[in-house]
């Protein structure tokens, strides 16, 4: 069964308007964490449900051990859990929400100052983010192309919300181009000529 026949099952069928949650088996589950994560490792899908115009996905992390951010070390120790709410690329032309229930370890190294971190999933989302790193990609290539205002209405008839700001902030946070070598020089003549005249 395909992923729209998975949201058109009997249970998903509420009315206009409601919370409708769709309970996976272990087959779905396993198919739609390929469909939804396919390039990203340690993430489950537990959960879907529509609500109004946007689809919501409830993951969870899966790996046993998370490494500290400062030392380096693995930790199997929970602390404690914290859900993330990220927004990711559409999907059949509805907004796409991810639900991350994401765990705290404790780093049980004595020296290390970072007593309790956060499992991170960089393949996901940046530590901190709101959005997933494909939506931060996609928007980066719309701001490029478009620019502020342009991208942003482009951006939200595609399902991605952002404004002109937010767009210009997302090109300005990358990192400046590596400068190559420089193998052919351009002169202005005209430029040149008329400097003189002046």
């Amino acid at each position: 069964m395909g992923l729209l026949g998975a949201f058109d099952a009997p249970e998903m069928a509420v009315p206009c308007g409601s919370r409708g949650m769709l309970s996976l088996g272990k087959g779905r589950i396993a198919m739609l964490t390929k469909l939804f994560f396919s390039t990203v490792a340690g993430v489950r899908v537990d959960r879907v449900w529509w609500q109004g115009q946007t689809l919501h996905l409830d993951a969870a992390t899966t790996r046993r051990a998370a490494r500290c951010p400062l030392c380096g070390r693995r930790s199997k120790r929970v602390h404690s859990f914290y859900a993330r709410t990220i927004a990711d690329l559409p999907c059949t032309g509805a907004r796409l929400t991810i639900h991350v229930r994401t765990r705290r370890f404790v780093c049980r190294v004595r020296w290390c100052e970072r007593k309790i971190f956060t499992e991170r999933v960089p393949a996901l989302v940046a530590p901190w983010g709101r959005r997933t790193a494909r939506q931060q990609e996609g928007l980066q290539r719309t701001g490029f192309d478009l620019g502020g205002a342009p991208g942003a209405r482009v951006a939200a008839r595609l399902g991605m919300c952002a404004s002109p700001d937010t767009l210009l902030r997302v090109i300005r946070a990358l990192p400046d181009p590596e400068e190559g070598c420089l193998r052919i020089i351009g002169i202005d003549d005209w430029g040149a000529t008329r400097s003189r005249i002046a």
